[in-house]
């Protein structure tokens, strides 16, 4: 072990990483596959049975998190024996349902985990391992790149000649991210109304969409995660931590932003097929601004556990903390498994191991 010592949906806040103000983006997708393999002790203690292994490895993620755990599983695939299947969560999919119940690894924002996995008793632990940041981001190309830094930049998205996109809100996580920043650029920096006119710029169905846009010109600056900036080579400001969903220390602050969620719920095959059959009744959410930070674990009903712990193993080895980086991310360091029943071929490779706190893993209520 490193060391040991122990003690939806409120934001499917699905994170990325972040640091720095200037700087030099992977997008949304499907499902991808890629092959690997594993083997390790259990050490699930409490845990279901074992059960027998079905020869593939499932890990289930989100966008931001997508490109370099598919890297990940390319290079474990490469030293083992065992398919790996990364499943890729459709942006605003956590809101609304969990994630599929077979399952081996789920490696999801942290609001996810506590909402879904550990208020339901699907896990017991959380390993919090990366975190992101909202920025501004442009290319060399832009009109006035030049000119951006943090003292310009809401004169820059003021002008009526300044192209700004943001992704949309209620179909892109990035999009709720987005909102929550301008809400708190507006109220620290004291400037009554700068959330309704940052907000008024175009929106796009996706992270991919959005920087294909700024990419082929149409747009001149976007908000995204400093993750993407980084990934795709763009320049990028870091509006400070007290804006960008970025610190820990500001997670109260964050909590003052919030927006509405509209989810119209997908009929049913047979619905489908009534033309009579009434409309499925839209349903909101209203969700709060955290800090910006991705976790994994292994769910109780995983039917590969040895693989499955053999992965985190190596995600969490120098190799696979060198693909993280690559991958643009921010990785948290020291990093702390918190829960119980942590395996011990995972608690290993922590610094320490905490107990959860009270009523953390407690599931927000749904409002209307």
């Amino acid at each position: 072990m490193r060391s040991t010592v122990c003690p939806a949906v409120a934001l499917l806040v699905m994170a990325a990483c972040g640091a720095g103000a200037d700087g030099r983006a992977a997008g949304d997708s499907g499902r991808a596959g890629a092959d690997s393999a594993a083997t390790s002790d259990s050490g699930r203690g409490a845990f279901a049975p074992r059960l027998a292994s079905d020869g593939m490895l499932i890990v289930v993620t989100m966008s931001p998190l997508t490109h370099a755990l598919r890297m990940a599983a390319d290079s474990f695939s490469a030293r083992e024996a065992v398919r790996v299947v990364l499943d890729t969560l459709p942006s605003l999919a956590p809101l609304t349902r969990a994630p599929r119940e077979d399952a081996d690894i789920i490696a999801v924002s942290t609001t996810v985990l506590r909402t879904r996995f550990l208020a339901t008793d699907r896990a017991s632990w959380s390993f919090p391992f990366a975190r992101n940041r909202v920025v501004l981001a442009w290319t060399d190309s832009s009109r006035r790149a030049a000119d951006i830094d943090s003292a310009s930049w809401r004169r820059i998205l003021a002008r009526r000649t300044t192209r700004t996109g943001r992704a949309d809100p209620q179909v892109s996580v990035l999009g709720v991210h987005t909102l929550f920043a301008m809400q708190l650029a507006e109220q620290h920096l004291a400037d009554g109304g700068l959330a309704t006119r940052l907000g008024a710029a175009p929106t796009y169905p996706s992270t991919d969409s959005l920087l294909a846009a700024l990419l082929s010109n149409e747009l001149d600056v976007i908000w995204t995660y400093e993750s993407a900036a980084r990934a795709a080579g763009l320049r990028w400001l870091n509006l400070g931590n007290r804006v960008d969903l970025g610190d820990d220390a500001e997670a109260n602050s964050y909590g003052a932003a919030s927006t509405l969620i509209v989810h119209v719920p997908p009929r049913d095959s047979a619905a489908a097929r009534d033309s009579t059959a009434p409309a499925p009744v839209p349903d909101s959410l209203r969700v709060r601004g955290v800090p910006l930070r991705y976790a994994l674990t292994i769910p109780r009903q995983s039917l590969n556990l040895a693989e499955a712990e053999r992965f985190v193993r190596f995600l969490f080895s120098p190799d696979g903390q060198r693909i993280l980086r690559g991958g643009a991310f921010d990785v948290i360091d020291p990093l702390v498994v918190v829960g119980t029943g942590v395996p011990t071929a995972v608690a290993v490779m922590a610094d320490s191991v905490a107990q959860l706190l009270p009523d953390s893993t407690r599931a927000p209520a749904r409002r209307p």
